[in-house]
């Protein structure tokens, strides 16, 4: 059972898998037990709950009954700002790699993992490939892709995604732009042993900040169709359906009165105008969907807190973030004792800085409300090689962030800055609270938002005593919105998170429920299938659980789920599609040993001894050259 160990691997909402080789032996007996003691979860009559309102605006295009028209229409009569954006990093958000933009072909190891990363250009494409050098005998390839896309604007770094079985997947390659080197991709589950490879999904949520518009396909929320490649027109202006018949309609006259067929940013109130931005460049403690919407149903000029609800500490976190821009912004008192000051005051989204005036340009920003002699530094201290007489040197310094190592970007908090602004806070003593007021939300509606995102922190950021005091009061919360007739998918899947270990069968009930909502989001389905599959399974109910497991394998890439349905297929004496599983496991984690051993195993048990030692010895070599994998 060797190739059972340690199966605990990344799996979108939850943490673990748990360990199946101990339940093989004894799930029969267990399933019984939890069935007795799990006590039903019923709801009775449900009466639907009336939606949230949604805040009014007089502009007519932010209704979702409105088309885009992409930003090729834009381009008809907005040629200028159409050629400004394309000087800005929201056009580059993401791109197609191009050959001869790309940085030189490379490589590099990484030792934590024993895995070797090698960038070729081979045949019109650049190549991201994934090496092992056994002890003995020649250099073995484990993965080989074609990368498809650029993530960012290549300033900082150049990271990228492939396709794989079409499903979109993050390269573990990246170009660090300042170290002028390759090296393993930032953020956390890559620069460990057992890290994500080519396996890490890229979904909608990941992409909602690269891209104007996209479709997911056939309801996998990795597999992406892009409308509109980068932040363009729209994303910022809302849809261009209205605004386009009008000004194309032989009718249409100038009549000096506001076009409200299309959002003008400039015209919003400081708040409206924050909320476009922050769609991206906000980043609280945790977040939480409203019911029935998330945010890909936000339009430029309405409220975001009508869509999203975004949680910060009582006591602010003042680390360093990528995305953190408008709510360090917030924290700052320049903001806080002014009445215009906001995301424009600074940044133009279509007149570009030169980086050769940054620093010229955002002091005149700086000067034009503050005196010089208001400084209480000495001016030939300023004018300093150090310093050069910028505002920003002190007020808003470049700050290493906790996203991407090695990085460092400005600090969006205007003010005096110490150490204390890059280390984490801890969190346990805490509690959260929306950033923006949220009275537009009744008394259930906070309490199933609140719950939601303890359990969204606890699951992406928190460990140890903080991750169960952070998913004890989600779970509270929850439990308390259901009794009070306030429940819907969101509540139900994240309560199947919190039951999935202690008691699986319950975890079972809440999920089958959300899953024949019809409210329930595409990620939500993904984690709700492995929920519902793999409870089934360590309660005993192998027949049960396959359906599950086979719906998912068609929405999502993942070994586990592949494994799993493996072992049940086996169970249930269903030798050609136990086989057919266990391959597309291996092929998705060529580096684990485990899943070699269990081809090892399957190819033996039908005689085909050739195969098996073949893939015995590939076993071998992966566990003496990268070690044990998933310990």
């Amino acid at each position: 059972m060797r190739f059972l160990q340690g199966i605990t691997r990344r799996f979108g909402y939850g943490r673990t898998v748990g360990c199946f080789a101990a339940l093989i032996v004894a799930v029969a007996a267990l399933g019984l037990m939890l069935l007795r003691e799990s006590a039903p979860v019923s709801h009775g009559v449900v009466i639907p709950r009336v939606p949230p309102p949604v805040s009014p605006t007089r502009f007519q295009n932010a209704t979702g009954h409105v088309d885009y028209v992409g930003s090729e229409r834009c381009m008809d009569c907005h040629t200028q700002e159409h050629e400004s954006w394309l000087m800005t990093a929201h056009s580059r958000a993401l791109q197609k790699v191009q050959l001869e933009s790309e940085p030189p072909d490379g490589e590099f190891s990484h030792e934590p993992s024993g895995r070797r990363y090698r960038v070729v250009r081979l045949n019109g494409q650049m190549r991201h490939q994934e090496f092992m050098k056994p002890k003995t005998g020649p250099e073995i390839m484990l993965s080989d892709h074609e990368t498809k896309y650029l993530v960012g604007s290549g300033r900082h770094t150049r990271s990228y995604l492939i396709e794989a079985d079409g499903f979109l997947v993050q390269s573990p390659i990246t170009w660090y732009a300042s170290r002028g080197e390759w090296g393993m991709s930032p953020g956390e589950g890559y620069n460990v042993p057992q890290h994500w490879a080519f396996e890490r999904p890229i979904d909608q949520r990941c992409m909602t900040c690269h891209v104007g518009q996209m479709t997911s396909i056939a309801g996998a929320p990795a597999r992406l169709e892009f409308q509109a490649l980068s932040i363009d027109c729209e994303r910022c202006h809302g849809p261009g359906e209205l605004h386009v018949a009008k000004w194309n309609s032989p009718d249409h006259r100038e009549t000096g009165i506001e076009d409200t067929s299309i959002v003008h940013p400039g015209r919003l109130s400081r708040q409206r105008q924050e909320d476009i931005c922050a769609q991206c460049h906000l980043s609280g403690a945790a977040s939480a969907a409203v019911r029935t919407r998330s945010l890909f149903d936000y339009r430029p000029g309405l409220s975001l807190e009508d869509f999203v609800v975004n949680y910060e500490f009582k006591t602010p976190d003042r680390t360093m973030r990528v995305v953190g821009h408008v709510d360090q912004m917030r924290l700052s008192r320049c903001y806080q004792e002014s009445e215009t000051l906001t995301c424009t005051s600074c940044h133009d989204p279509h007149v570009p800085v030169e980086p050769a005036n940054t620093m010229e340009f955002y002091r005149k920003r700086c000067l034009s409300c503050h005196d010089l002699d208001s400084c209480g530094v000495a001016e030939d201290t300023r004018r300093t090689e150090a310093t050069g007489d910028n505002c920003m040197t002190c007020h808003m310094p470049k700050s290493p962030t906790a996203d991407i190592p090695h990085i460092a970007f400005t600090h969006h908090r205007v003010g005096l800055h110490t150490l204390d602004d890059t280390t984490p806070d801890v969190v346990s003593d805490r509690e959260l609270q929306p950033i923006v007021n949220n009275a537009n939300l009744d008394a259930i509606d906070r309490d199933r938002c609140l719950g939601l995102a303890w359990i969204n922190l606890s699951d992406q950021s928190l460990h140890g005593d903080e991750f169960h005091a952070a998913r004890d009061k989600g779970r509270i919360l929850l439990e308390k919105v259901v009794s009070e007739g306030g429940g819907d998918a969101e509540v139900e899947a994240a309560l199947a998170l919190c039951f999935r270990h202690e008691n699986p069968a319950r975890a079972i009930t809440y999920a089958t429920q959300a899953l024949e909502r019809d409210d329930v989001l595409p990620n939500t389905v993904v984690n709700l299938l492995w929920i519902a599959g793999s409870a089934s399974y360590d309660v005993g109910r192998i027949k049960q659980a396959i359906p599950f497991l086979e719906r998912l394998r068609q929405i999502q890439r993942n070994a586990e789920t592949c494994l799993l349905l493996d072992i049940c297929y086996e169970q249930q004496g269903r030798f050609d599609d136990s086989l057919q599983a266990a391959r597309q496991a291996a092929d998705i984690s060529p580096w684990r040993a485990d899943l070699q051993q269990r081809l090892a195993h399957l190819y033996s048990l039908s005689g085909q001894t050739k195969l098996a030692e073949e893939h015995g010895r590939r076993a071998d070599q992966l566990l003496q050259t990268l070690g044990k994998p998933l310990p």
